[in-house]
């Protein structure tokens, strides 16, 4: 009976001990699964922070048109833009124009008429000292029709001419970003062989939205 006893009471403490190593290796691994858990989480890389571009950009434009007996003049320049801060934007505008009018001719005693189809691209910049004015340069590239004197008559020779352009307007806004603008634009290469504008002075009347 007391061999009986002593068997139980060896085997308690064999018990005893496989419990507390048991005990023991599940704490010293829930530290370091802890451990592991934070630096695990810390070593992620924080998400990058989404693009804005598609936020900067605009669209815009300019629609003219003008109508009489001996003359019509349409156009339509749309034009995309990009704000590079909140003061400068910088874009490209496209400009299809339809023009048409009679002149007479006292050299040749006669009445010629023109007519043309101009297109063309003009990459801008625009800069806003101030919320409601701003300054506008251009450099417009233009293909259309140029009426070339020959000594006996007149002729359309289709060219291409470069028209650098600057000058200042004032927005109208409806919107934080977006406004009616009217400007006023000098060429400095105007040419009388070229009307896509009647005089070096230009008066605009567009859009951003």
């Amino acid at each position: 009976m007391y061999q009986l006893l002593r068997r139980f009471k060896n085997m308690g403490v064999k018990v005893l001990i496989c419990i507390g190593c048991i005990m023991y290796m599940n704490a010293v691994y829930g530290q370091y699964y802890d451990a592991n858990a934070k630096n695990t989480g810390s070593s992620k890389k924080a998400p990058k922070p989404k693009s804005n571009f598609w936020q900067n950009v605009y669209p815009g434009g300019n629609i003219g048109l003008g109508l009489g007996r001996y003359h019509a003049y349409v156009e339509v320049s749309p034009l995309a833009g990009y704000w590079i801060t909140n003061r400068i934007t910088a874009g490209l505008q496209l400009s299809y124009i339809y023009m048409y009018y009679q002149f007479t001719s006292f050299k040749y005693a006669k009445t010629f008429e023109y007519r043309t189809n101009i297109y063309g691209a003009s990459p801008f910049v625009r800069v806003f000292p101030l919320d409601w004015l701003f300054i506008h340069a251009e450099y417009g590239l233009y293909s259309g029709d140029l009426i070339m004197d020959t000594g006996t008559t007149y002729i359309n020779d289709r060219q291409w001419r470069a028209f650098p352009m600057a000058g200042g307007g004032f927005i109208f806004r409806f919107g934080k970003r977006s406004g009616l603008m009217i400007s006023l634009l000098y060429n400095f290469n105007y040419d009388t062989a070229f009307p896509i504008y009647g005089n070096p002075w230009s008066i605009r009347v567009g859009f951003i939205l």
